[in-house]
């Protein structure tokens, strides 16, 4: 199973670091200068573990896309870490090749996303995708110096918490945190 980032800055490289030990991870990108600025570390980036002597880690992603270069005509699993103000945006060029199958996992700073992408996108339940919601405690950012690059400081080691959003939010019952191999297991 493929899974694609759209926002791969500091939130969205640090969650791929995990999961590209397992899974096809792609970024899409905004534009051809990000795909360069990847291939010039042949689809690599790295993590510098501040809180671990400093400790570089080192990732590879299976590939980067811009959104018109997507090869798969359906995505499986989202992560979405662009900010809120810009998800509609982001989403909007690639709305055919979500579908009620697809999860997507935002972890984002801001709150009313969900009611946003219910409200514009997928009016109807039944076409929705499964959305999850990620609340991330890390501490990650990028030095001045490494601008252009998917080098990143990794500060301070934190959780993440997931929950999935129900389809109908009118009748909300359960809040149920689950592990992340269960999103993408599943």
């Amino acid at each position: 199973m493929s899974v694609y980032v759209i926002g791969a800055g500091a939130i969205g490289t640090l969650v791929s670091s995990s999961l590209t030990k397992s899974l096809k991870v792609n970024f899409i990108v905004r534009n051809a200068n990000k795909l360069t600025n990847l291939a010039k570390s042949n689809n690599c980036f790295t993590i510098k573990r501040l809180y671990d002597n400093e400790k570089i880690m080192h990732y590879k992603i299976n590939n980067a896309f811009t959104v018109d270069q997507i090869p798969d005509s359906n995505i499986d699993f989202l992560l979405i870490c662009v900010k809120t103000f810009d998800t509609i945006k982001s989403l909007t060029p690639i709305l055919d090749k979500i579908n009620n199958k697809t999860r997507i996992l935002l972890i984002q700073n801001g709150m009313g996303v969900v009611d946003e992408l219910y409200s514009t996108l997928w009016k109807k339940n039944e076409d929705r995708p499964t959305i999850y919601q990620g609340v991330i405690s890390h501490g990650i950012w990028q030095a001045p110096e490494d601008a252009n690059t998917y080098n990143y400081n990794h500060a301070g080691f934190g959780d993440l918490k997931i929950c999935e959003i129900p389809r109908d939010l009118k009748h909300i019952t359960d809040n149920k945190i689950i592990e992340k191999d269960e999103i993408i297991n599943n």
